[in-house]
């Protein structure tokens, strides 16, 4: 083989070997990417006839006569399986001026929920109180976002409900999410976030949640990529995928998680949630995160296009060095003298 062909093979290998371990440690995005949520996603028409049935019943002053259909995931017939306690999280328990609106909105349509603002003492004295092994964990998170992210987790797991973020205010009466054992919220491209969530006490993916926040509790050095990866709906996604993948083909409904489309979540008249000024964990580096993501597929083509051409450049002046030179080429063009022409030994 000559030496530029053999420099070329190498080349294809090392690569060969780079793609099959970048496609082993990231297997949980690339499944997610090609998941097309249809075994899980909540269609709109189920809703809508959740929705419809619940007014009816509510009119006969009865849930007996909410008719639950055969395709419906529900667990216990016309039973609602989510416990009606309404989560936020905030600060202090003085809500900032420009979320007002949208709190004051979920009150309005749910009187007869439980509501908790869950304030940094509280949390802190529930994670103590409730969770002790965690609380060297929860105080050692970098951003205070970190934490509101996690208790939203361990409350969620605790007690059950529906957990809202601030910025989003309610549109219409939560009702039809309580007959699913856990509700999340699809997102544009893939995943799901934390943002809105609802779940039965004692879910198992919460349990999971909770059981990966200590070794998901790494530095990314940019904040926005830190929580994002730590208790963001980033670690939800990959977590997500991770225990639908390992689910035993019986397990129950119970233990599946629905996925409310992202027209029921606030795109239409029909949605659930209206949005207001949010993001405010957002730094600087977020700005350029975000705009990446928007210019995504230009982004991925000029940088593989770069990569190729410099690791070419530079695995080339390395199979030129000297070292590789010895290794590699010099046995192959090592000149044999004729036995009369060697030295005699």
């Amino acid at each position: 083989m000559t030496p530029s062909r053999l420099k070329a093979s190498l080349f294809l290998c090392f690569h060969l070997f780079l793609l099959v371990f970048l496609v082993v440690w990231f297997r949980n995005a690339i499944f997610m990417f090609m998941d097309d949520f249809q075994t899980d996603t909540i269609p709109s028409a189920e809703l809508q006839y959740l929705r419809e049935e619940i007014h009816l019943a509510s009119k006969n002053m009865s849930l007996d006569n909410l008719k639950a259909a055969e395709w419906l995931p529900n667990v216990s017939g016309h039973e609602p399986l989510i416990p009606k306690i309404i989560h936020q999280t905030w600060k202090t328990d003085t809500v900032p001026e420009k979320w007002k609106a949208a709190q004051e909105s979920c009150l309005a349509l749910h009187p007869d929920y439980k509501y908790i603002l869950w304030t940094d003492e509280m949390s802190r004295n529930f994670i103590a109180e409730h969770y002790p092994w965690f609380l060297k964990y929860f105080d050692a998170y970098p951003y205070n976002v970190q934490r509101a992210d996690a208790i939203r987790y361990f409350v969620l797991l605790h007690y059950g409900g529906i957990y809202i973020d601030l910025d989003d205010g309610c549109q219409r009466r939560l009702d039809s999410l309580l007959y699913y054992p856990a509700v999340f919220r699809r997102t544009d491209p893939v995943g799901v976030s934390n943002d809105v969530m609802g779940s039965v006490p004692g879910h198992p993916f919460f349990s999971f949640i909770i059981s990966k926040l200590a070794s998901n509790a790494k530095s990314y050095i940019f904040p926005y990529p830190t929580i994002m990866f730590s208790t963001g709906p980033l670690s939800i996604s990959f977590l997500w995928e991770n225990y639908k993948n390992h689910l035993p083909k019986d397990s129950s409904a119970s233990a599946r998680i629905r996925i409310m489309l992202e027209e029921d979540y606030k795109l239409s008249n029909e949605s659930y949630f209206t949005y207001f000024e949010g993001s405010s964990w957002h730094e600087k580096d977020a700005s350029f995160i975000l705009w990446a993501n928007k210019h995504i597929l230009g982004l991925i083509v000029f940088g593989f296009s770069t990569y190729f051409v410099l690791s070419y450049f530079v695995f080339s002046k390395f199979l030129d060095s000297r070292l590789c030179e010895r290794c590699f080429f010099s046995r192959q063009h090592k000149v044999t003298l004729p036995l009369s022409e060697q030295e005699d030994v």
